[in-house]
């Protein structure tokens, strides 16, 4: 009994390792969240990933329980939007 509760317990870690892993590439965001913004914002602080910012400053998105409230509210109508570079300052973001 304790070696499947072992078995199903590294299964879920290293599933849960390659989510983390697998997030943060391209080819992962555009064909499992596209246009799916919330949701993915929600992934990323579940699978508690960490990121490496300019080669060795590194963070984690961790996102407060309201938000993370919020955004699961919103995952129907997903109506975030994600501003390009173009947009250096919240004054240039349109209401």
């Amino acid at each position: 009994m304790l070696r499947a509760w072992a078995s199903i317990l590294r299964g879920t870690i290293i599933s849960l390792m390659l989510m983390a892993t697998e997030l943060h590439l391209p080819t992962t965001r555009r064909a499992q969240y596209d246009g799916k913004i919330s949701q993915y914002l929600i992934d990323l602080h579940d699978s508690q990933a960490v990121f490496d910012f300019c080669g060795g400053m590194t963070f984690q998105l961790v996102l407060t329980d309201k938000l993370r409230t919020q955004l699961v509210a919103s995952i129907e109508q997903d109506q975030l939007i994600v501003h390009d570079a173009a947009t250096d300052k919240m004054q240039k973001m349109e209401n």
